[in-house]
């Protein structure tokens, strides 16, 4: 922001800076002191202001972070912050970094190479780093114009090349999609994607869209698409770098052939020309493969690193002797990783892979004008000659938790003429600070950031994120924020919802081989989709297989008939036969089964009904003031469930709620806020944990947050001594506890409340069934939260059919990336790699072994694998005393590695640990392996998960399914997920009791749930949800989606469900836009298959029940013969009225029920199409008027009126006697919907007789719907027609 860096950049000392690095396009030098934290962001983001392009580089990827977020901050959108992360990967390791970590690097190297103005960021290590040519890498770059020309064909080679990769549906960064002339891209580090509509080679539409909806959400005129890979070379590149690959792996070998050393290099070169021909393999294929940079070399021989990219850039280098040694650390590192890679056969000989060397950073750091900035002055003894600029600022040393106090000490400095800005990190802060100001009777201003000019004796508030305050004398300015206000910044969190988390889709897509339930038919298994001709007609089938090798082809728009079959554990389901008698019977055992389970659970309804529970009052103050000290910005969907858990709090009745998320997901906040809105009504709250550890976490948690208010928490668990626990207990029973944390010790017979209020119960799947039969006992009338990030399938199944109340979090931290999970065969050599990384790295390793009787002897191999490493040992049945001590030893880092059972799963929160090894991890339940790995990756370092099973160990199907659904389920907020995954492994059996059911087996969960949930309304006397009744249509043209237009399976098949779905004429224009949207313009099967959905809604409304092709019984031509629901039909005289209205296209019907036939023989479907659908709005029509007819009679208005309003348009009634309105209202007829015809179902002809005089008409009887038609047909004069 151009006004607050403004007065440093009116300074003598900034510009005694600016003439000391020497003038753009030359090399110079200069020092800075004096600055510390954000003040080294403030006159960073000046520099940036005069410079247009600025690069910073740190010592630590940490300090970086911090750089980049308060220089982003006080610039606003005046210039953007680009970050170039460090590679947390090994130089020779085959993964690829996380897309969000690549993103960002990618969008610095283009922003450089293109010579975009703005901040880059980056680690010292991450400047030794090798790149591609930095011309090479701007050439990469793909311009698409709007009306410009472009071969669509060759766009999506070249976009291979770059290293997108091609998907059928468009929806990650990095990838591709052609279909129907319309070209989808998401390049990386971005949350929209561009969409590229072709003519030809002419780009006729440029647009954006959303990944998730894949809807177009604005137009653009152009786009610059960066490469999606760091490297990515041509095929001359390609060929030439292969080339050389191989030149050294031959010498290589023959360097090992001639060694004298008994054959120990001959072998290591066995293993390295393996490897390397794997590689050349998936280079010849593929053209690329995860963190192919190591051969970097060879494809470019000429170094370049990100220094490279910043030619003609101003070079800040922030404390440069800590950035030395980091380079210096990182070269011994990539040196020893070397060496020990190359005495195993796994690098090229003199192949340092990616890593350039702190040498050639300082080389290319000496050719550029920059600038060293350090907080402390630099030493004497360093190069002479070196201008060197000090700049005044320091920290406020005002401090206090009195925030009058504090605006009296500001105002003191806007009397010295400082500009006071205060800086607040949300828009409530903001909103107190500024009356505070204003009750203090300071001159003060409330104004957008990107808007605020800073003025000399004056104070502005506004809203930015800024860690914390600093005051400069020479620019006379005090920046002041949350930590002087407040004591600590809101901490923004990333708003980027991880899709893969929180969508079901997967859940009910259908893949060929899955298996189905077809609800007429039984259990089968999906074969594919094809399209089939009848009568010259074509159309898409779902084939489904069926015992005995029968088949039946259910038709697109009866896809809603199958269920993808979710069942239990055991062996595949057996498939039902056709025409046999089993699926019946399976569905009748099954339903009375549910029936037994739907009366306890409306037994249970019931008990939650009529129990009452203490209602809490609305927020007090206390509670917002609780609630702003939270360190971080709520998201939205954290927000969403802290209010609907305050809404249950308010109510009579207990709550009964589940909040599910992940692991540093905000859970814990959620009750916490709960449990402070109980404490404040004076009421008892306990938190009940499943382990010792996790509940002296939570007590810890509850003690800082609840500091400074009056509420007491205490813990009991093993960690609690004996005298404490009696005092504790007494206060318990006395009310004087108001929070009280434990383990299962809280339900213990000793345990007495005397108020208690809410239950907090967190990972319920820990508890036995014991503990939770005591915990039913507890829920009889106090509100009950559960936490969990992985429901079990009890639990999951409860929310679903509407037990429990459930909320969902899926925003995951800001800067946390997905543990990269690895399922594999034990092998010495990768665990040992992996331990020696982590402690490379400074962080920590847990190791799982899931057998006390044994775990110290598997320690004992492991300190002989890895003697550098410290291993602990901890497990479940150890003293309490002595695994509190090497708990808290490895919590101190007394040991590098942790040799555990299970007894870390819901452990304590350990940023530092980011390595988990689970031996014999087949051995281990879905929900466990989630939380284990979950105890990893809880800071902002790339984490690893080895999922070890034995050698020649034959996986279980149900060990196997575990095991590939943890891998697939690899991102961030899976959890969900995974227990939905769960719940297809091992079946939600009965829902309230012990005992595992087999009717879930027999008919799968998705009918099982449909069957329970018609059970609950029947007994509960609620009316069935009303469905449309179904309208078969059968027209004589092709009506289906071609595999040209969209070749994927699920993507066809969700193409069919909102086909199917379209419930009006709007929706079906909408979904037609939609697929023209995402797949280009419609071919002419397509426009039919929406024509037909928008013609099956007008048939609903219509009346219809059927629309089929049929040959006229009398003169015997085609014809499309519409045929009224049973019952539904109007009156003679008004269908042949509508009839007459279309010539000779529609045949005059001779009988009230006889079919109203369209011949079509002599036009094209697309007239076909229109004829039909003006016929059943005329038809829809005629209803409506029927039904204002009556309806006005049934509301005791006068025929004439009545007579009016049923008019069709243009026909005008003038005062009509009695018998003239009763011939006209046969004529008018209208539609009878079904939403009036309850209203006035039996108004005889006697009560219209009488509808012309005063007496009001009778009350509605409750008459069949079609005894309103009937009475409708009447003939005049009072007589019905046979």
């Amino acid at each position: 922001m151009a006004g607050l860096t403004d007065l440093l950049r009116s300074t003598r000392e900034f510009e005694d800076l600016i003439a000391a690095a020497g003038p753009s396009g030359r090399s110079g030098m200069a020092r800075l002191t004096g600055l510390s934290g954000p003040q080294k962001a403030y006159a960073l983001a000046a520099l940036a202001e005069a410079e247009e392009r600025l690069v910073v580089m740190t010592f630590n990827q940490q300090e970086a972070d911090k750089l980049a977020s308060d220089i982003s901050a006080m610039l606003g959108p005046s210039l953007p912050v680009y970050e170039f992360p460090f590679k947390d990967l090994l130089p020779y390791e085959e993964a690829s970094a996380p897309s969000e970590l690549t993103a960002k690097r990618i969008a610095a190297m283009s922003g450089l190479a293109r010579g975009k103005p703005g901040v880059y960021i980056l680690a010292a290590r991450s400047a030794s780093y090798r790149l591609m040519p930095r011309d090479r890498f701007r050439e990469s770059h793909i311009v698409i114009r709007r009306g410009g020309s472009l071969d669509p064909i060759g766009a999506l080679e070249t976009l291979a090349g770059l290293g997108y990769e091609r998907a059928d549906r468009c929806e990650g960064e990095g990838q591709m999609s052609f279909k129907g002339g319309v070209l989808d891209v998401i390049p990386p580090g971005s949350d929209k994607g561009l969409r590229a509509e072709f003519f030809g080679d002419e780009v006729e539409s440029l647009r954006y869209f959303d990944p998730e909806t894949q809807r177009s959400i604005g137009r653009a005129e152009e786009a610059v698409l960066p490469p999606a890979r760091e490297m990515c070379p041509s095929k001359e590149e390609l060929e030439a770098g292969m080339s050389r690959i191989r030149e050294a792996l031959e010498k290589a070998v023959e360097a090992a052939k001639s060694a004298g050393d008994g054959g120990v290099r001959l072998k290591a070169a066995s293993i390295l020309s393996e490897r390397v021909k794997a590689h050349l393999e998936k280079l010849g294929t593929a053209g690329r493969f995860d963190n192919d940079e190591q051969y970097i070399g060879y494809f470019y021989p000429r170094p370049y690193s990100i220094l490279d990219y910043a030619e003609g850039s101003l070079l800040v280098v922030d404390e440069p002797d800590r950035s030395r040694n980091s380079l210096a650390g990182f070269d011994r590192d990539a040196s020893e990783t070397y060496a020990n890679f190359a005495e195993q056969g796994l690098v090229l000989p003199g192949n340092m892979g990616a890593h350039l060397g702190a040498g050639y950073v300082e080389m290319v750091s000496q050719g550029m004008r920059r600038i060293q900035m350090s907080a402390a002055p630099f030493p004497e003894e360093g190069p002479s000659g070196i201008p060197e600029v000090m700049m005044s600022m320091r920290e406020p040393s005002f401090k206090s938790s009195d925030l009058g106090g504090l605006i009296k000490e500001v105002d003191k400095l806007r009397r010295k003429g400082f500009a006071v800005v205060a800086a607040s990190s949300s828009e409530d802060r903001a909103s107190k600070l500024y009356a505070a100001f204003l009750d203090a009777g300071s001159p003060v201003q409330l104004e957008r950031w990107e808007a605020l000019t800073p003025v000399q004796g004056a104070v502005k508030v506004s809203v930015a994120s800024i860690s914390s305050g600093f005051i400069s004398n020479p620019a006379r300015l005090a920046l002041l924020t949350d930590t002087e206000f407040f004591g600590a910044a809101k901490k923004k969190k990333s708003y980027r919802q991880f899709a893969e988390g929180a969508r079901l889709s997967s859940y009910k897509d259908l893949s060929p081989g899955d298996y189905v339930v077809h609800v007429n038919h039984g259990i089968g298994r999906y074969v594919d989709m094809r399209p089939m001709d009848a009568l010259g007609v074509t159309r898409d089938y779902l084939v489904v297989e069926y015992a005995g090798d029968d088949r039946i082809y259910v038709p697109t728009d009866q896809v809603s008939m199958l269920q993808k079959y979710i069942g239990g554990e055991d062996a595949s389901p057996r498939l039902n036969r056709l025409g046999g008698a089993e699926w019946a019977r399976s569905r009748s055992k099954a339903g009375a089964a549910v029936r037994e389970i739907a009366e306890e659970l409306v037994k249970l309804y019931a008990a939650r009904l009529a129990a009452r529970a203490f209602a809490c009052g609305p927020d007090s103050p206390w509670q917002a003031d609780f609630e702003d000290r939270f360190p971080y910005e709520e998201t939205p969907d954290q927000l969403e469930a802290v209010n609907a858990v305050k809404a249950d709090l308010e109510r009579d009745h207990p709550m009964e709620r589940l909040i599910c998320g992940d692991v540093g997901f905000g859970k814990t906040e959620v009750a916490l806020r709960a449990a402070f809105k109980v404490a404040a009504e004076g009421k008892q709250v306990a938190v009940l944990a499943p382990t010792t550890i996790l509940s002296y976490q939570h007590y810890n948690t509850f003690k800082e947050r609840f500091d400074g208010f009056p509420v007491r928490v205490e813990l009991l668990s093993r960690l609690t001594r004996p005298e404490d626990e009696k005092l504790i207990l007494k206060d318990i029973s006395n009310g004087l506890v108001d929070v009280v944390i434990g383990t299962h010790r809280l339900l213990s017979d000793d345990v007495k409340f005397k108020d208690l209020c809410l239950l907090v119960v967190d990972e319920e799947q820990r508890f036995g069934v014991e503990q939770k039969e005591k915990l039913k006992a507890l829920r009889n009338d106090v509100h009950v939260l559960t936490l969990t990030a992985t429901p079990i399938p009890r639990t999951m199944h409860m929310a679903m059919v509407g037990a429990r109340d459930m909320s969902l979090i899926g925003t995951p931290p800001e800067n946390r990336f997905p543990v990269r999970t690895y399922v594999t065969e034990y092998d010495d050599k990768m665990v040992r790699e992996a331990i020696l990384r982590e402690i490379d790295r400074g962080g920590q390793v847990f190791y799982v072994h899931n057998r006390v009787r044994s775990i110290n002897h598997v320690a004992e191999e492991l300190q002989g694998l890895v003697p550098e490493a410290r291993i602990g040992v901890a497990h479940g049945q150890m003293h309490e005393d002595r695994l509190e001590s090497i708990i808290m030893s490895f919590l101190r880092r007394e040991f590098d590695v942790l040799v555990c059972t299970t007894i870390i799963e819901a452990g304590m929160d350990m940023p530092n640990v980011n390595t988990l090894i689970v031996n014999d991890s087949e051995r281990f339940g879905l929900s466990q392996l989630y939380q284990l790995r979950g105890r990893v990756g809880r800071s902002n370092r790339v984490a690893y998960a080895y999922l070890t099973y034995k050698k020649d160990n034959i996986l279980s199907e149900a060990a196997d399914k575990r095991l590939a659904a943890i891998r697939e389920f690899s991102t961030l907020g899976s959890g969900y997920r995974i227990a939905m995954r769960d719940l297809e492994i091992r079946g939600a059996g009965n829902i309230l009791g012990r005992e595992q059911s087999g009717h879930i087996t027999s008919v799968g969960f998705e009918m099982y749930s449909t069957m329970l949930e018609e059970a609950v309304r029947e007994l509960k006397g609620m009316e069935p949800p009303k469905q449309r009744p179904q309208v078969t249509i059968d027209l004589p043209f092709d009506a289906f989606i071609p595999t040209s237009y969209i070749s994927d399976q699920s993507e066809k098949i969700e193409a069919y469900r909102k086909v199917n779905a379209a419930g009006s004429p709007e929706e079906a224009a909408e979904l037609a836009e939609e697929l023209t949207d995402r797949f280009g313009r419609m071919p002419q099967e397509v426009s039919n298959l929406v024509a037909v959905a928008e013609i099956r809604s007008l048939a609903w409304a219509a009346n219809i029940g059927s629309i089929s092709v049929e040959k006229d019984g009398y003169s015997g031509m085609p014809v499309v013969s519409l045929r009224y629901a049973a019952g539904m039909q109007l009156p003679l005289p008004e269908t042949v009225r509508i009839a007459r209205l279309y010539g000779n296209r529609v045949l005059i019907p001779r009988t009230a029920t006889a079919p109203i036939m369209v011949r079509y023989a002599d036009i094209e479907a697309p007239a076909l199409i229109e004829v039909l659908k003006s016929l059943l709005r005329e038809l829809a029509d005629a209803y409506d008027r029927l039904s204002a007819f009556l309806d006005r009679l049934q509301a005791g208005e006068g025929l004439s009126e009545a007579i009016k309003a049923a008019a069709p348009k243009g026909v005008v009634i003038e005062g009509a006697t009695t018998k003239q309105a009763g011939t006209k209202a046969d004529a008018v007829g209208g539609a009878a919907r079904k939403g009036t015809a309850g209203r006035a179902a039996a108004a005889g002809r006697e009560d219209a007789k009488g509808a012309k005089g005063a007496r009001p008409a009778p009350a509605t009887p409750a008459a069949p719907y079609n005894r309103k038609l009937r009475l409708a047909e009447k003939a005049p004069g009072g007589k019905r027609r046979d």
